[in-house]
């Protein structure tokens, strides 16, 4: 089920309680919070296991308490940043969500998907999240190419972070050319990939093998 920018909110019919997936695309200043017929959502969405929030501005405090019902179930997050400003730029808002109590709230989590963050945004969540993730898919912005050393290094660092200790596979690309071009660097230098293995990872970039969309 998806609710966002377009969606008419007056014609949704009351959902089931097979409600398994749920994608929020935050763009307008009037969308605050959830509508009325997804309330409580703990009791509308029994099964949700899956929450994808596409934000194009900073999301408002009014989707906290709601989410909070059901942030212990989920199994997959989706973060799709598609705003000028960055994850922690919006986070930091007086009225913004709050994604430091949010995210360590996620204990179910297995599968983590970030889009279009930068790669502070990347270590700010990864010390957030506390579930041992299996699968995670990183798509980086703002990076720039003579920067290559320096994000392996760096990149090494975020592999000692205990919510990756447990990780089977990690996608790592750019959103963009400029950005893709240091990361693909770093994938074929061999030094990410080496300690990716060494650890039981499968290191990866975006690139597909089967059809079908998968989460990482």
């Amino acid at each position: 089920m998806t609710l966002g920018r377009g969606t008419e909110l007056k014609e949704i019919q009351y959902p089931t309680l097979s409600l398994e997936t749920l994608r929020l695309v935050i763009s307008s200043p009037t969308f605050l919070e959830l509508p009325a017929f997804l309330l409580p959502l703990s009791a509308v969405a029994p099964r949700l296991t899956r929450l994808e929030l596409t934000v194009y501005r900073a999301l408002g405090r009014g989707f906290e308490a709601p989410l909070r019902e059901v942030v212990s179930q989920l199994r997959c997050l989706v973060l799709d940043v598609r705003a000028t400003l960055s994850l922690q730029e919006l986070h930091s808002h007086g009225d913004a969500f709050s994604f430091d109590r949010f995210l360590p709230a996620c204990t179910s989590l297995r599968t983590l998907d970030l889009r279009g963050i930068t790669f502070s945004d990347l270590e700010f969540v990864l010390e957030l999240i506390s579930a041992p993730l299996t699968l995670l898919r990183v798509g980086l912005r703002r990076l720039s190419r003579d920067k290559e050393t320096q994000l392996a290094a760096e990149l090494l660092t975020l592999l000692n972070k205990p919510c990756l200790s447990m990780l089977r596979r990690w996608r790592l690309y750019g959103m963009d050319d400029v950005s893709d071009e240091p990361l693909s660097a770093v994938r074929s230098s061999g030094q990410w990939a080496e300690a990716c293995r060494a650890r039981g990872t499968e290191p990866r970039g975006d690139e597909r093998y089967f059809t079908g969309e998968c989460s990482a």
